[in-house]
């Protein structure tokens, strides 16, 4: 499987590469329970939480990696950081981008809050 992640993340050379491996360590130390899968469709990884469902992709691209919560939209954003609400219904995103510092605390927030929101919202309790 290690494959499968290498070959979505190194067609983008390796500041991207080492960036998607920072988030993924971020990501899967904050919330251990979620499980990461490539999937080449969406030139993705994702990841899902046995609880809340599909909660959180990383989306590498040239010159970026976008942090794509799934319900974004439903998310408190105390600190600032998601974006995409000019132009999605649903989903809102983090960019991160080599050389700039990644937004941990606030990343580790919004991703307890959408594992808590996401079982929330499968157990029918919005």
């Amino acid at each position: 499987m290690q494959t499968d992640f290498d070959d979505l993340t190194n067609a983008h050379g390796p500041r991207i590469a080492r960036l998607v491996a920072q988030a993924r360590r971020l990501i899967e130390r904050t919330i251990p329970d979620l499980t990461p899968k490539a999937n080449p469709g969406w030139r993705a990884i994702t990841y899902r939480h046995p609880d809340a469902g599909y909660v959180v992709g990383l989306f590498p691209f040239a010159d970026r990696v976008e942090v794509v919560f799934e319900r974004g939209a439903a998310l408190a954003d105390p600190d600032g950081i998601l974006e995409g609400g000019e132009r999605m219904k649903q989903v809102r995103y983090v960019t991160l981008r080599p050389g700039t510092k990644v937004p941990r605390d606030a990343i580790v927030r919004l991703l307890h809050t959408a594992v808590h929101h996401g079982a929330l919202r499968r157990a029918g309790r919005r």
